[in-house]
């Protein structure tokens, strides 16, 4: 059983490897296995916010501020989408 802390820095290395496409797949597989976490959603935001998918971003940050109306990164990560900053 993987816990969220180990989600965590596994999706922190890839980000460090710069390996866009491996983190929107690890990040998808968070979101598949706890489907209600608004930390895995706003983690794929990242991840698509990094590979400059930003409609994908926006909507997997959305979906976190769902779950989560005090995420407060979010919100910043939509923003910077809306503005086409990859954030890399």
């Amino acid at each position: 059983l993987v816990n969220t802390r180990d989600r965590l820095r596994e999706a922190k290395a890839l980000e460090n490897q710069r390996d866009w496409p491996r983190l929107i797949v690890y990040c998808q597989q968070w979101v598949q296995a706890e489907p209600k976490s608004s930390l895995a959603w706003t983690h794929l935001g990242y991840a698509y916010q990094f590979a400059n998918q930003f409609e994908s971003a926006i909507t997997s940050f959305e979906i976190a501020i769902n779950f989560d109306p005090d995420n407060p990164v979010a919100p910043i990560g939509i923003g910077m989408c809306k503005r086409g900053w990859s954030g890399k």
